[in-house]
């Protein structure tokens, strides 16, 4: 009798057990999600379709701001922008191993940024934009490897600008604009062999902006003005031959105006207004064959326009 009982319960088990085994990372996702949810304040309730539902199927690859693998129902892309959120992202987060992209932008996040969302180790896009984080940025990002996209703009950050970035190989796009970094710009700012925007104005940045952002060779927007710099536009800026739009304006630069930027034939947008440039506009800014937008007002300039 005890093995007749025991055979259809054994068979039962496995059963069980190889549906666990086989769908183990799911219910890991799920929590996740949960935990998110129960750990953010949401006043305008968009969370009210993540509502799980009974069994093992990823009923959460249809809820409001989740995408999904369709082969494996990870989640690969969590947009959560503008839904006036706050409270801290749970250390639960990191069961999301898959994810991609994360948008947290046009939210009411502050205090201390997480640095949990640097052990996401597949995260190719990261936007925490118009928030209010207001510590140091936080040491870690370096273990998103394969970051290509950070956008940061228009928080209250303190203190150094993160040099730990410079490790992420694969970034195209940072911004790091409006908020209240100070100290100088690192020079190792210009070693990232595929960054094709930077954005580093509306800072309290001060020094001299350093001459290796001109080594930046695949950049096509540059923005690093409302800041307080000495100097001037440094000369290796005419070596940015993919450089589209150039804003330096409100930055305290003074001296001369860099004759080499008429170097730049893919110029569109050039703005170097409310400085302290003196002397005459350089004869080679009328090679600047693309140039639409110029803007070199509010300087101390004289002589006749090229």
């Amino acid at each position: 009798f005890l093995l007749l009982f025991l055979t259809p319960f054994s068979i039962f088990f496995l059963r069980a057990s190889l549906v666990l085994s086989t769908t183990t990372t799911l219910p890991l996702q799920l929590i996740a999600i949960l935990s998110l949810k129960s750990s953010l304040k949401d006043p305008l309730n968009t969370f009210h379709d993540w509502d799980p539902k009974p069994g093992f199927q990823p009923t959460w690859c249809s809820w409001s701001g989740i995408k999904c693998d369709r082969k494996t129902a990870q989640v690969t892309s969590l947009d959560l922008k503008n839904r006036n959120l706050s409270g801290t992202i749970p250390a639960e987060i990191r069961y999301l191993s898959h994810l991609n992209h994360l948008n947290l932008s046009g939210n009411a996040f502050d205090g201390p940024f997480q640095a949990v969302i640097f052990e996401l180790p597949y995260l190719r896009a990261l936007d925490i934009s118009h928030n209010y984080f207001n510590s140091t940025f936080p040491p870690g990002i370096s273990k998103i490897k394969h970051l290509t996209f950070l956008n940061a703009y228009s928080n209250s950050f303190t203190g150094p600008l993160p040099e730990e970035i410079i490790h992420l190989r694969f970034l195209e796009y940072l911004n790091l604009g409006g908020s209240y970094f100070d100290g100088s710009i690192p020079a190792s700012f210009g070693s990232f062999p595929r960054l094709k925007f930077l954005q580093l104005s509306g800072n309290a940045l001060t020094g001299q902006i350093p001459a290796e952002l001109g080594f930046l060779t695949q950049l096509e927007r540059l923005e690093i003005g409302y800041n307080e710099f000495s100097g001037g536009v440094p000369v290796e800026f005419g070596n940015l031959s993919y450089l589209k739009y150039l804003d330096v304006s409100n930055a305290t630069l003074s001296g001369n105006l860099t004759p080499e930027l008429g170097n730049l034939t893919r110029l569109e947008s050039l703005l170097l207004f409310k400085n302290r440039f003196t002397g005459t506009i350089p004869l080679r800014y009328g090679q600047l064959k693309a140039i639409r937008f110029l803007d070199l007002s509010d300087n101390r300039l004289s002589g006749t326009i090229p």
